[in-house]
């Protein structure tokens, strides 16, 4: 991650194209304390991205926030303090088509065969409109640094760290088509989500 700067400044982009990719990142840094402690400099970022697919439903959406703040000491030395947060959501996530399988009419798995993929699922989400896969963590860091002398310093960090997923309805896609199967009554399809 970036370190804030000691000259005040600011940068807004924003970023647009296909599968209705549209991304804002908003950033500002700079003095923030002076004081006989030293200078104290800030760094903030925030930043959020939205993005579509070819497949119903399926959507993914980005938010990452980043808060930095830095203290340069009278000795020289620095205290560096920082918090992250990322939040990734997806909605309906993209299902593969399914496999298609031979079975050669046998009952032995041993000498099936793939032979293609069935396209025209592929245009539409096995996991449907109720789906989500998301994931998220804040982190917090703080790093002390000072010089010794020309050759030693010393540097102290410390680091929390926190990542959790919720999921809901989304391990359960398309299983495999089986054609020739070894009889009547065997199912041409396998089980969802194997």
């Amino acid at each position: 991650s970036k370190e804030p700067r000691a000259q005040a400044g600011w940068k807004t982009t924003v970023n647009a194209g296909s599968y209705q990719t549209l991304r804002g990142v908003f950033e500002v840094t700079g003095p923030a304390i002076k004081s006989s402690l030293g200078q104290t400099t800030f760094l903030l970022t925030s930043s959020e991205g939205n993005r579509a697919y070819d497949q119903q439903f399926a959507r993914t959406r980005n938010e990452e926030h980043y808060l930095a703040l830095k203290q340069r000491f009278p000795d020289g030395s620095s205290l560096l303090v920082s918090a992250e947060y990322f939040l990734q959501t997806i909605h309906s996530a993209v299902s593969a088509a399914p496999l298609v399988i031979d079975q050669h009419g046998t009952s032995s798995a041993n000498d099936d065969t793939a032979v293609g993929y069935a396209i025209p699922l592929a245009d539409y989400n096995a996991y449907g409109p109720h789906s989500e896969s998301t994931r998220g963590n804040p982190s917090f860091s703080a790093v002390y640094d000072k010089k010794l002398s020309p050759v030693w310093g010393l540097r102290v960090g410390a680091n929390y760290y926190r990542a959790r997923s919720w999921k809901f309805n989304d391990n359960t896609s398309f299983g495999s088509i089986n054609i020739n199967p070894p009889a009547a009554t065997t199912p041409i399809t396998t089980t969802r989500g194997n």
